[in-house]
């Protein structure tokens, strides 16, 4: 166009997109611009496995990147992913549709607390402020909360898809998202099959990487825009503030049998956000100091991280890294690893 640059008539010819196909197109970490030998140095360091993306195609592997691993935590991106494709589908409203026209009891329970839950939204489940089985209202509070997790999933997969809990690998996994990314590896949301992992993912590194380089994409996959983009643009981009209150922890009434994916709220324990809850990805947020959570990486980074496992995103770098079983730690040492992967990206 018009002050463009290059090429006859001006117009700069943008290189097409690459995205997996059956398996992972496979560069070298040179020809991916990036460093091999500090790539080497930190992921013998950091032992386990995993896989870097680069440019769409698997730059740099370590460990087996078809190994499966279980979690709770990181499996948040793929419920949201749910969430926005039941909204393309028309299965539900828009993400501030109340929960209540999908679980009708929501309305019933907390007489004494102004019936609250019958205000409960998506956006709310999404975002860890529904205040489910505590006292705040729905918006009001952050929890991180199993039984709350639990209400997304099982409202989610259950009411709104309409799906069993035998049906729900098939029916909702691989034919609304599975398929469309070519998972290789027979991801599933029965982990080991007993009642109570019903909702925990297990996924191969290389397949939770699919799920990374979709956002990375902002949605679009090889044949098209799979999640509307005003929806993958949210992880990282839209987190919660980081004055926004943090759960008081009183219990309050929840549907009867309610079961918890994960540990239930414990009184005046829920873990701060930080400024970094993102729609169940954790962002480089900023804390209620003015701090960054990892100041030595790239600021758009967002990750979903379920202890020494997980997927991390830093789209200014163009770059997907999903690893599982490495030596994570806290914090401090979480920044530290993503610097040195952001300092593998050759100028």
């Amino acid at each position: 166009g018009a002050g463009g640059s290059g090429g006859a008539g001006g117009s700069v010819v943008e290189p097409p997109l690459v995205f997996p196909g059956e398996t992972w197109a496979t560069t070298t970490p040179e020809e991916a611009g990036l460093d091999g030998a500090a790539l080497a140095a930190l992921s013998t360091s950091l032992g386990g496995e995993g896989c870097i993306v680069r440019g769409g195609a698997l730059a740099y592997c370590w460990g087996d990147p078809a190994d499966d691993y279980g979690t709770v935590d990181a499996a948040g991106p793929i419920y949201t992913t749910l969430l926005f494709l039941a909204v393309q589908e028309g299965l539900i409203a828009g993400l501030d549709a109340p929960v209540v026209e999908a679980e009708p009891r929501l309305g019933e329970i907390n007489a004494a607390l102004g019936f609250k839950d019958k205000n409960l939204r998506w956006s709310h489940l999404a975002t860890r402020t529904g205040g489910y089985g505590v006292a705040e209202p729905p918006g009001q509070a952050y929890v991180d909360s199993g039984l709350e997790l639990a209400l997304f999933f099982d409202t989610l997969v259950l009411n709104v898809y309409g799906a069993t809990y035998e049906t729900m690998n098939a029916e909702v996994l691989r034919k609304r998202l599975g398929d469309r990314l070519g998972f290789e590896d027979g991801p599933s949301l029965s982990a080991s099959g007993a009642p109570e992992e019903i909702g925990r993912l297990t996924i191969s590194i290389r397949d939770m990487a699919r799920v990374g380089l979709l956002y990375l994409r902002r949605g679009r996959w090889a044949d098209g825009q799979l999640v509307e983009e005003r929806f993958a643009a949210l992880p990282g981009n839209d987190r919660l503030p980081s004055d926004f209150p943090v759960t008081e922890g009183l219990a309050s009434e929840v549907i009867a049998g309610q079961r918890s994916l994960g540990a239930p709220p414990a009184p005046g324990v829920t873990p701060d956000h930080d400024g970094s809850a993102s729609w169940y990805w954790t962002a480089n947020g900023v804390d209620r100091s003015g701090a960054r959570r990892w100041p030595d990486a790239p600021a758009d980074t967002y990750c979903a991280l379920d202890g020494d496992e997980g997927v991390c995103v830093m789209p200014g770098l163009d770059l997907v890294v999903s690893f599982d079983d490495v030596a994570l730690g806290g914090q401090a040492s979480q920044n530290n690893i993503f610097a040195q992967i952001a300092k593998a990206v050759r100028p």
